[in-house]
């Protein structure tokens, strides 16, 4: 299974516009309507995705870095698809924990 993940220490994980602008356009408007039937914010989008949602991983693989907002650095990693996985990061650095090990592919 694919996973993306941000290795800017000092950064919380974000997306640009253009990756923003390719998450829309792969998932179309589901999830963009926000209460009341109003158009959301398109971040919340990528905020409310699992980080090994296939489209996701899909605009950080096409796009590479311009998918990453200028202070983040996503990549995607490749974890074994069974695996009970988590995220945690050190001081914005972020790494998959796999049955509370620390997983480095």
């Amino acid at each position: 299974m694919k996973v993306v993940l941000n290795r800017s220490v000092g950064a919380r994980i974000s997306i640009s516009v253009a990756g923003i602008n390719r998450l829309v356009e792969l998932k179309g408007p589901v999830g963009l309507i926000g209460k009341e039937g109003r158009p959301s914010e398109r971040s919340n989008l990528f905020y409310s995705l699992p980080r090994n949602d296939k489209d996701l991983v899909q605009v950080v693989e096409e796009l590479g870095m311009a998918a990453s907002e200028y202070d983040a650095e996503l990549t995607v990693v490749e974890i074994p698809d069974n695996a009970s996985w988590s995220i945690s990061d050190i001081v914005g650095y972020e790494f998959v924990n796999i049955g509370g090990e620390r997983y480095e592919p």
